[in-house]
């Protein structure tokens, strides 16, 4: 019995033993077997390349610029096509600003007729006449001509009215000039902003919003400006060859992938899409994102 629990105790001491070394700590012989490997695959050690965090960290800032690039790249178009297509505003300003300046002028006589004080009031008020006839047919027509295409047809009633203006024979003449000028520039109060929302991200189209006001603004100064040097005559070929450059800068810009996407041409609207997100290719998401807000409608 005797040797049966001292054999027992023995067990019991070896367990404890070996518990408590697992617990341990390493000794100075321990430390010395680990410490070869370390010097081995240290930083002075020939095989460790010290090349690699540097490269990745290069990599990192090359990513990092070629985003921020390509991000400017993106929206680049945006406020191209936006500066473009707000000259309508300014197509709007000179029609606004043109009676300040000429009205003086008209009243001395420069069109070779008598025009009365009363005259100049019915051709500064037929110009917001025209401009009231204007938004209500060109929000009935703009889902079915489309953004682009009506503000490159609006350019002919303007430079129709300006020559009305300019070799005008009598005073209705100049009245219907005005009158179509001013169609004209309400029809851009409708369709400019539109586009203007349309190809804008999100994070600029405030910032793009704010452009037709202030075109407007630039040319009402515009008019200020030339009629303060120059004659009616003058005055009138400026503010005309304004819509004529509008034209030619039109040609430059797509249509708005919204138009499209309503007319369910799903390619030329990314193709649209495409040149105001240059030089990112995958627009898809954004395209089916604008597909689903108009199923929504």
């Amino acid at each position: 019995m005797h040797n049966m629990f001292k054999s027992r105790n023995s067990r019991v001491q070896d367990y404890d033993n070996h518990v408590a070394s697992s617990f341990r700590r390493p000794s100075n012989e321990d430390e010395d077997e680990v410490k070869p490997s370390e010097k081995v695959y240290n930083e002075n050690s020939p095989l460790f390349n010290k090349t690699v965090p540097k490269t990745i960290i290069i990599a990192q800032q090359i990513a990092a610029e070629s985003l921020e690039t390509q991000l400017n790249t993106q929206k680049r178009n945006q406020y191209l096509a936006a500066l473009i297509a707000t000259i309508g505003g300014f197509i709007m300003g000179t029609t606004l600003g043109w009676t300040a300046p000429a009205g003086p002028m008209m009243e001395n006589g420069q069109y070779g007729f008598q025009i009365t004080v009363e005259n100049i009031s019915w051709i500064a008020s037929v110009m917001p006449l025209g401009a009231m006839l204007g938004c209500p047919v060109m929000a009935g027509l703009v889902n079915k001509l489309g953004r682009k295409h009506l503000m490159i047809m609006l350019t002919m009633p303007t430079l129709i009215g300006w020559a009305m203006i300019l070799w005008a024979k009598s005073v209705i003449w100049i009245c219907a000039g005005r009158f179509l000028t001013g169609f004209s520039s309400g029809s851009y109060s409708v369709i400019v902003p539109l586009y203007t929302s349309e190809i804008a991200e999100k994070e600029i189209r405030g910032t793009l919003g704010t452009y037709f006001q202030l075109q407007v603004n630039a040319g009402i100064l515009f008019t200020y400006l030339i009629g303060s040097y120059f004659n009616v005559f003058n005055l009138s070929v400026a503010c005309a060859i304004v819509p004529a450059i509008y034209i030619c800068l039109m040609f430059l810009i797509p249509e708005s992938p919204i138009f499209y996407l309503m007319k369910g041409n799903v390619e030329k609207a990314q193709l649209s899409l495409k040149f105001f997100r240059k030089p990112v290719v995958h627009v898809q998401q954004e395209l089916n994102t604008m597909q689903s807000a108009l199923a929504k409608v």
